[in-house]
């Protein structure tokens, strides 16, 4: 009975104070990782979302954009700093699966993680994991949006290509 009394606090806390996870398994309760493997993410990092650009997927897909599935194997220190309150980092990737575009078995990549305003803040990617990630057009190797792996978020990329490049074939 006090655990289905924590649970329900818990969660009412949780969403009245506005926060939200865009997927379930991002939760703390949910993110208990097996020895040996990557820690589990805070709170904080389940609710910030992944670095993104000022495009919509969308829009991003209509141009050349690059898509591909990689996991990130080291990333140095803020390189040149971006706009005020962003910063821009070097990054190491093993490419998995190339959905659109020519990528390597390995690439070099920036990306840039907002920190302020608070409203706008995102977490950064964590080492050993894989990513969904898209490329600008006019430099496949800045990454423009980065999202956890899933096979559905795949898909979901995947069909939004189709539906803004319908005379490619595959």
């Amino acid at each position: 009975m006090r655990a289905t009394s924590f649970l329900l606090i818990l969660a009412v806390v949780v969403f009245s104070s506005g926060c939200q996870t865009t997927e379930p398994s991002k939760t703390p309760a949910m993110a208990a990782t097996a020895p040996g493997t990557a820690p589990a993410m805070t709170h904080e990092q389940a609710v910030l979302p992944l670095p993104s650009c000022y495009m919509s997927v969308e829009e991003l897909a209509s141009k050349d954009a690059g898509v591909l599935v990689a996991t990130l194997a080291s990333v140095g220190g803020p390189g040149d700093p971006g706009p005020p309150g962003a910063a821009d980092y070097l990054s190491r990737w093993k490419v998995i699966k190339v959905v659109h575009g020519q990528y390597a078995a390995e690439e070099e990549m920036s990306f840039r993680v907002q920190s302020i305003p608070e409203e706008h803040r995102q977490r950064m990617p964590e080492v050993g994991k894989t990513y969904i990630l898209m490329t600008y057009d006019i430099n496949k190797n800045q990454i423009a949006w980065m999202f956890d792996y899933t096979d559905r978020k795949l898909r979901e990329i995947e069909a939004i290509m189709k539906r803004a490049r319908p005379r490619e074939k595959d």
